[in-house]
Parts: structure tokens; sequence; C-alpha cells
């Protein structure tokens, strides 16, 4: 099966315009998760106004950021389900940064809904996940584990 000139170059732009597209809302996450370290407001006023994410993929990193944002706002949380996207999306299986994340934003949802169990559950599967030790979500894993122990007098 032959397939003309016209049709080809048609398909090859296609073709790239979903790759920008999908690329473009990636790199508007990854603008949203640098700013949520330095300044949560913002990050939570550019993650509102992105469209809601429409690959797994984005919006398991898109439950991820919301959640940390509300987290770093000091908004609480009256349900995991957001985070959970993100959870059953990496599984726990899938070592990575974003993955531990996943994991470690849980235990803060967790940790702010006064469920001690859950939390240290999710603490250390983060902690399982993280690639690296050196990351700050990784230290903060480990404080917030800590600080769990510490409420159940482990």
């Amino acid at each position: 099966m032959r397939v003309s000139g016209g049709v080809f170059v048609i398909l090859n732009i296609l073709w790239v315009l979903i790759l920008f597209s999908c690329s473009n809302y990636q790199s508007d996450l990854i603008v949203v998760e640098k700013l949520l370290v330095t300044d949560p407001q913002t990050a939570d006023s550019v993650l509102m106004s992105l469209p809601m994410p429409k690959s797994q993929r984005d919006n398991a990193l898109y439950a991820i950021l919301k959640t940390q944002i509300d987290y770093e706002l000091g908004r609480p949380f009256l349900s995991d389900s957001l985070i959970i996207t993100a959870t059953d999306y990496y599984g726990s299986r899938r070592k990575g940064y974003h993955a531990a994340l996943a994991w470690y934003s849980q235990g803060c949802v967790y940790s702010r809904m006064k469920n001690n169990h859950a939390a240290i559950y999710a603490y250390l599967k983060a902690k399982d996940l993280f690639p690296d030790t050196l990351v700050r979500y990784y230290a903060l894993t480990e404080k917030n584990l800590g600080s769990r122990y510490y409420e159940k007098k482990m």
C-alpha cells in the first residue's frame, strides 16, 4: 500500500502537532513544579489556569502538584481521592521521583487528615521509591515519618 506525498505530509504535520500539544502541557506542569518550591500561591494560579489533563501521566502529575500546593498553602483535605489518582498511576513498583512524590503527597494528606497509620504506610512507600536520598522531599519524608512515629509513641 502506497501513501501519496500529500497524505504523508499531512500525517507528519498532525504527528508533530500532537507531540507539541503534549509536550507543552508537560512543560506547563514542570513550570508549576518549579514554582511550587518558591511560590506556591503563583503555582496554584498557574495550575488552575491550565486545562484539565488528558493523559493518565499528566493527570497523575497534576494530582501530585495540586495536592502539594494545597498542603503548602495549609488547605484542609476532605478526601484522598485526588492523590490516589497519582498513587494508582505510579503504583508501588515504579521507582522514580514522581512515583515517590505521589506517595509522599499521600502521606501528607493522611497526616493532615489525622490518619497516622495510613500516613506512615504512604511515607514508607515513598522512602522506597525515591531514586536519590539527597532530594528535598526524601528528607521531608523522613521528617514526617518521624513525626508520625512520635505521635503514635513508637
